[in-house]
């Protein structure tokens, strides 16, 4: 009865981490470690700020993002818990996608209950107390967006529904701006 929601990845592939119902599980080379619990006991999704010493993880209970720190690359053994943000405030009410901008100077989330993608921006790039909301961008596709990912270049976001059990792709006129057409 496990379900992987997401799998990180090292981009080698010599470290993968997976979501495995509400813990994340590490693997390298036929070894993995359990990190035993998140500040959410429902987390949704993982990112690595590049260089894998940092991690910020989704929680659809709290409705959090949690942040810690690494003591080596895509490494969970020794995580330690940094802070969190409440993303709730932007009307954000059951989040279950995630994604940095690769200068950590925005963040995408989408809404499983809503169905909707939210754009927020941060004043201090990969700070997450000084996220703010720029811009939600409503789905008609799907009635359950479950998972979230934009194309390194900006141009391209890729959404996942439950309800159709579909993958949708949008096209993105200006790089990590869905205030432009989409």
């Amino acid at each position: 009865n496990e379900t992987a929601l997401t799998v990180h990845g090292k981009s080698d592939l010599s470290k993968i981490t997976r979501q495995k119902n509400s813990d994340f599980e590490n693997f390298t080379i036929n070894t993995q470690w359990l990190w035993p619990n998140s500040a959410d006991n429902t987390p949704t999704d993982i990112y690595f700020k590049p260089g894998g010493t940092t991690l910020y993880v989704q929680g659809s209970q709290t409705e959090d993002i949690q942040e810690y720190l690494l003591d080596a690359p895509y490494d969970l053994r020794n995580a330690k818990w940094v802070r969190s943000v409440s993303i709730n405030e932007f009307g954000i009410s059951n989040s279950i996608g995630l994604q940095f901008k690769p200068d950590g100077t925005k963040l995408f989330a989408t809404d499983y209950s809503s169905d909707d993608v939210f754009e927020l921006s941060l004043s201090t790039p990969w700070d997450i107390t000084t996220v703010g909301l720029t811009t939600v961008y409503v789905t008609s596709e799907d009635t359950t967006i479950s998972g979230l990912h934009i194309g390194a270049g900006g141009t391209i976001m890729y959404l996942t529904g439950t309800s159709n059990d579909d993958i949708y792709q949008y096209s993105i006129s200006t790089a990590w701006d869905l205030t432009s057409t989409v």
